[in-house]
């Protein structure tokens, strides 16, 4: 039996190129963690990594459920 979890989306665009990640939170905290203690980590090193330009990550928030296999419920748009 699977348990179900929420995915969060993040679209990344560069130049002509775009694409969306699908995560949950948990993987997409790690990775802000890991870029935060990389750009630490050269930041001391080299001095040319300015911290303050990573943004804070979000809190988690619960906003709804989406049930995309009802076909009773209206899609928005």
């Amino acid at each position: 039996q699977s348990q179900s979890y929420t995915q969060y989306e993040i679209e990344v665009s560069h130049g002509a190129l775009q694409w969306s990640i699908l995560r949950r939170y948990s993987e997409f905290a790690a990775m802000h963690q890991a870029i935060a203690d990389q750009a630490a980590s050269m930041s001391s090193t080299t001095g040319l990594v300015d911290l303050s330009s990573l943004p804070r990550f979000p809190r988690k928030k619960f906003v709804g459920t989406v049930h995309l296999a009802d076909p009773a419920r209206p899609v928005l748009g």
